[in-house]
């Protein structure tokens, strides 16, 4: 067996996944540690899902392309200023788009094809904002409608759907730059939506007020112990343990993948074969593989 780059000599705009297949299992892990977040990792998205529901409601249309939609307007300024952040999709997508009008924001290939929005499911249901399985089958819930409550989201609500509805309300830029991806979320909102990730007495809710009163997750060092911390139950720290020793393994799997494949494009930038046989691959892939066998 050998080891070897099979792709041409020259890659253009290659974009890989090296989750090395265990995607399913991160997803699992996070969530029997911080159940109902699904990928959720900052809060601004559940707004512009909120807002996206209730307007396709109001459409009565599926949720789906008016979530793309809105999403892709938030992105307008951030989009233009060519922000370098996580938070921010569609730079090249859209890089010199010139209709940011509802109709055309909401066609299918306008936008990402991974929009954010394919995050929130888990975290819009398990946080009571919307009903449903599918986000194309979402309905406002509780929390959504008391969200929508709120004087700054009813304002945001009412020039988006003028927007929605094919007008150039006044404000929309502000709007825009209030609800952009790397804004501030209005205390009023950012207050109801930490006030139901801790709130709610099942078992889900009781995990994440555990780790909130903690301040920090729990270290590397504080997952040796085979005790938990106070007020931890054994049961999460099971598996607020076992999903950082996945993690380990995981990340020790890709150091061995890094550094084969450091030494391939080495060889392959020197003209030389890109190709190791399995004992030249073991011998320079020691060290990593020694921390991956452990």
């Amino acid at each position: 067996m050998s080891w070897g780059i099979l792709a041409p000599d020259t890659l253009v705009s290659l974009r890989r996944q090296q989750n090395l297949g265990l995607a399913s299992a991160v997803r699992h892990f996070n969530d029997r540690s911080v159940p109902g977040l699904g990928g959720m990792w900052f809060p601004m998205p559940i707004l512009w899902s909120v807002l996206a529901v209730s307007i396709a409601e109001e459409l009565r249309v599926p949720a789906l392309p008016v979530g793309n939609a809105i999403e892709a307007l938030m992105m307008r300024q951030a989009t233009k200023e060519g922000l370098a952040d996580r938070r921010v999709r569609g730079i090249r997508k859209m890089q010199g788009l010139e209709d940011w009008s509802f109709t055309n924001l909401k066609r299918r290939g306008t936008y990402v094809v991974q929009p954010i929005r394919m995050a929130m499911v888990q975290p819009l249901v398990a946080l009571g904002f919307v009903r449903g399985c599918r986000y194309g089958a979402f309905t406002i819930h509780t929390a959504g409608a008391q969200m929508l409550k709120l004087p700054v989201m009813a304002s945001y609500r009412r020039v988006l759907g003028e927007w929605a509805h094919g007008r150039s309300p006044r404000g929309l830029n502000k709007v825009i730059e209030d609800l952009s991806p790397n804004a501030a979320v209005p205390d009023e909102v950012r207050k109801l939506i930490f006030a139901r990730l801790i709130g709610g007495d099942d078992p889900s809710a009781s995990r994440r007020r555990t780790l909130v009163a903690l301040g920090t997750g729990p270290s590397a060092s504080q997952l040796d112990a085979t005790e938990p911390l106070s007020g931890i139950t054994p049961d999460h720290w099971t598996d607020l343990r076992a999903g950082a020793a996945f993690m380990d393994l995981r990340n020790a799997a890709l150091a061995v993948l890094y550094r084969l494949e450091h030494c391939l494009l080495q060889l392959r930038d020197a003209n030389e074969p890109a190709v190791l046989s399995v004992g030249e691959a073991s011998k320079l892939a020691g060290e990593p593989l020694a921390v991956l066998r452990q």
